[in-house]
């Protein structure tokens, strides 16, 4: 079964506009201050309760890092070549 992050990956242009997208500093800055917009809203509330307004923090801030990382590649690991050393040679 494919993941949501393999289905979206499927769409190269779309990978591309949202890496691009996700690298701007505007959007870095949307991010922030839309975090900080949205903890002065839990705070200011008439009768905050803490663990409440934590998990709405928490889950933001992993809504943030899921979409900026949804556009990025997994990197497969190659197997060593045997041909090729893998240290310096200190012979010479």
């Amino acid at each position: 079964m494919e993941t949501p992050k393999a289905r979206f990956q499927q769409a190269e242009k779309d990978v591309s506009w949202l890496a691009d997208v996700t690298a701007n500093s505007i959007f870095s800055r949307a991010t922030d201050a839309a975090l900080l917009q949205m903890q002065s809203e839990v705070v200011g509330q008439e009768q905050p309760d803490a663990m409440r307004g934590y998990y709405r923090m928490e889950g933001a801030q992993l809504f943030i890092k899921s979409l900026m990382n949804i556009a990025e590649k997994k990197i497969t690991k190659t197997a060593a070549n045997p041909d090729r050393p893998l240290n310096l040679n200190h012979k010479v």
